[in-house]
């Protein structure tokens, strides 16, 4: 993948097995790494936030009725799901974006069955 000459790694976590590596980055972007041979696999863009509070605070994977999902908290109090297809490759869409509560959100996590639960200030 191409290196953004600005982009600095705000947060990172593996998936369920620990083959790939995700990382959020001050952009926006969270990126899927190989972590055998370090190749990016594709980029998630979350949609631009009209105040500049792009920067990505936490991220995780997650299965939820046989479907695989990553999550993004960020600066804009949203929290941004893609869907994890494995034939998904360059630069995805997100699935859904939610609106957080009115703290600034600094990480994330799910819990099996259903519950994606974040922390703030």
């Amino acid at each position: 993948t191409e290196r953004d000459d600005e982009t600095f790694i705000a947060c990172a976590a593996f998936d369920d097995n620990g083959r790939r590596l995700m990382t959020g980055d001050h952009a926006g972007k969270v990126r899927v790494w190989n972590f055998s041979n370090g190749a990016c696999i594709k980029i998630l863009v979350k949609p631009k936030d009209p105040n500049h509070r792009e920067e990505i605070t936490g991220v995780t994977c997650y299965t939820f009725e046989e479907k695989r999902f990553i999550a993004a908290s960020s600066w804009d109090r949203k929290i941004t799901v893609w869907l994890d297809a494995g034939d998904d490759s360059g630069k995805v869409t997100p699935f859904q974006q939610m609106q957080g509560l009115h703290d600034d959100m600094l990480t994330l996590a799910f819990s099996y069955p259903k519950t994606l639960a974040t922390a703030g200030t």
